[in-house]
C-alpha cells in the first residue's frame, strides 16, 4: 500500500510540472507552494520570495499576516531566506538563536514562530527566489522531508522559468502586432496624401513626418488621424476617408499629359513657299 504522504508529494510535482504551459505560471507556482506545499510538511505558515531586477528578494506571497511579518523582518535585518538565496543551499533557523540575526530572531519570537526552513528556488544556478516554511512548535524535519522540499522548489523553478518565457513571447508578439498595425495605417495615410496632393509616396511620407514633428505627436497618431479624416495634414485641404474631392479629380484630369502619339509626332515643316530674290 502506498504512503499517502508520498502520493501527495508526487501529485504536487505533477501539478507544478503542468504549470509550464500556463501564462500565469508565477501566480500558480506561489499558490501551489503556499497551499498544498505547506500542508505536505505540516507547516504553520510560509512565504515565497522571488528575486527582483536588482538581485534582491521581495515577498511574492505569504500564507498569513504572521508569515508576512517574519518575511519582512528578514528582508530588513537579514535572515535565513537571504542566506539561502545567496548561497543556494537550505538554511534552517531556530528563533531562540539570537546571535546570528538578533533583530530577525526577536521578530520571529514576537509572532510565535519557532522554526524557519528556507529552501532556495533556483534553476541551473540562476537564483529565482526562496520558499520558506514556518512552524510554531519545535519540530525536526526528516532527511526525506528536506529532499522533498528541495524537489518542490526545483520543480517550482521550472514552472517560473517556463511561465516567464511564455510571458516574454506574448509581449514580443503583442509588440510585433502593434508595429505591424502602425505600419499598415502609415501606408494608408501615405497613399491618401499622395493621391490628394498628386505626389509620390516618398514625398507624402516626408509631409506626414514633418507634421508629426511640428505638432509633437507620434507618427502613428498623425497617420491614424489622417486615415480617419479628423486631422488633415497641416497646410493642406481637408480630406475625408472617402478620398479626394471631385473638384481635385477634375483639376488633375485637366493637367496636360503627353501621349505616345503626341510625343512621337515629328514637328511639321513650314509649308509656305520660300521667298526668292533675283539679282539684277
Amino acid at each position: 500500500m502506498n504512503d499517502p504522504c508520498e502520493d501527495e508529494f508526487i501529485a504536487l510535482l505533477l501539478n507544478l510540472a503542468t504549470l509550464r504551459a500556463n501564462e500565469n505560471g508565477q501566480r500558480c507556482v506561489v499558490a501551489t507552494l503556499l497551499g498544498p506545499g505547506l500542508a505536505l510538511f505540516g507547516a504553520d505558515g510560509g512565504t515565497v520570495l522571488l528575486a527582483d531586477a536588482e538581485g534582491g528578494l521581495e515577498v511574492a506571497g505569504a500564507a498569513s499576516q504572521r508569515s508576512q511579518a517574519v518575511a519582512v523582518a528578514g528582508l530588513r535585518h537579514g535572515g535565513p531566506a537571504g542566506m539561502a538565496h545567496r548561497g543556494l543551499h537550505v538554511v534552517s533557523f531556530v528563533a531562540d538563536d539570537v546571535r546570528r540575526w538578533p533583530e530577525y530572531a526577536r521578530a520571529a519570537q514576537a509572532q510565535g514562530v519557532r522554526l524557519i526552513h528556507a529552501v532556495p528556488i533556483e534553476a541551473d544556478g540562476c537564483r529565482l527566489g526562496v520558499f520558506t516554511l514556518h512552524w510554531l512548535t519545535d519540530v525536526e524535519l526528516s532527511y526525506e522531508d528536506e529532499l522533498r522540499a528541495q524537489s518542490l522548489a526545483r520543480m517550482a523553478a521550472v514552472g517560473l522559468v517556463n511561465g516567464r518565457t511564455l510571458e516574454a513571447e506574448h509581449r514580443l508578439a503583442t509588440q510585433l502586432q502593434c508595429a505591424l498595425d502602425s505600419r499598415v495605417v502609415l501606408e494608408q495615410a501615405k497613399g491618401m496624401v499622395a493621391v490628394r496632393a498628386g505626389i509620390d509616396p516618398g514625398r507624402a511620407f516626408e509631409l506626414i513626418r514633418s507634421d508629426a514633428r511640428d505638432s509633437g505627436r507620434p507618427l502613428s497618431q498623425v497617420a491614424e488621424d489622417i486615415v480617419r479624416g479628423i486631422a488633415p495634414l497641416s497646410g493642406a485641404a481637408p480630406m475625408s476617408a472617402a478620398g479626394p474631392s471631385p473638384e481635385s479629380r477634375t483639376r488633375r484630369s485637366r493637367r496636360y499629359r503627353p501621349t505616345l502619339a503626341t510625343a512621337s509626332r515629328p514637328a511639321a515643316r513650314d509649308a509656305r513657299p520660300r521667298k526668292t530674290t533675283s539679282r539684277d
